[in-house]
This record gives structure tokens, C-alpha cells and sequence, in this order.
């Protein structure tokens, strides 16, 4: 049970911290907005034991962090554990497919919204991506 709390805890918290960035910076305000007005959508992450429920919405340049997932999110991914959810955070855009084909996440809905939200991770993360490769 421990171990349940504390990874949706995390992943709560790091959801929060993203959200905060984008809703205040505009150094990150910045890509909530394409040259047709503001990108909306909203993406669940959950593990398959169902141990993390999170959803992120970004509507009309703002981004709200709930502990449940809508039956009507655009995308929601499954991570096949708690390890591959941690592993999301560090791995650049392009590997996420890679977990796709290892059946380590399962995609539901748009996969151009998982791809952008892995974007956004990255904007955070890039300075340990670069320092990756």
C-alpha cells in the first residue's frame, strides 16, 4: 500500500510542478499556443494495477492536475509498471515509442497528444537528456 501512495504522490507532484511552470512561465505559456489559438487536451496516466491515477488538462492556456481520470480524456497512457512511468520522465520523446513497441505503455486515444506531453516532459528534463547523449 506504501508504495501505491507514493507513486501517485510523486507522480501528483511532479504533474503539479509541470503545471505551475505552464501556467505562470512564459518561457513555457509559450507552447500552449499554436498559430490556431490554444492546443486543448487532456491525457491520464495510470499503471495497469492501478496504483496511479493522474489526468492533465491543458484548456484554453491553462493546465489543471486532477487525481482521477475522465472517462472523456483524449489520451490516456498505461504503464505496464511504476518503474516504466519513472522511466517516461528521462527518456526523450522518440524512446517513448520504444515503450510502446515493448508493450511496457499502452496508448489509448491520440497518440499526437502522448507525443506532445512527452515534449513538455522534456522542456523540463533536457538538460539530462542532452547530458544522456
Amino acid at each position: 500500500m506504501v508504495q501505491r501512495n507514493m507513486a501517485d504522490i510523486a507522480t501528483h507532484m511532479a504533474l503539479q510542478t509541470m503545471a505551475f511552470h505552464f501556467n505562470h512561465l512564459p518561457k513555457f505559456r509559450k507552447y500552449l499556443k499554436s498559430d490556431h489559438g490554444w492546443i486543448n487536451f487532456s491525457l491520464g496516466m495510470r499503471t495497469e494495477q492501478g496504483n496511479v491515477r493522474q489526468c492533465i488538462a491543458f484548456r484554453d492556456g491553462r493546465v489543471r492536475v486532477s487525481s482521477d481520470i475522465p472517462g472523456d480524456v483524449d489520451t490516456e497512457m498505461v504503464f505496464s509498471d511504476n518503474g516504466t512511468l519513472k522511466d517516461m520522465a528521462s527518456l526523450p520523446p522518440n524512446e517513448v515509442l520504444n515503450l510502446v513497441l515493448k508493450n511496457r505503455l499502452i496508448l489509448r486515444g491520440n497518440l499526437v497528444f502522448a507525443q506532445l506531453f512527452s515534449f513538455f516532459i522534456t522542456l523540463f528534463v533536457k538538460g539530462k537528456i542532452i547530458n544522456m547523449m
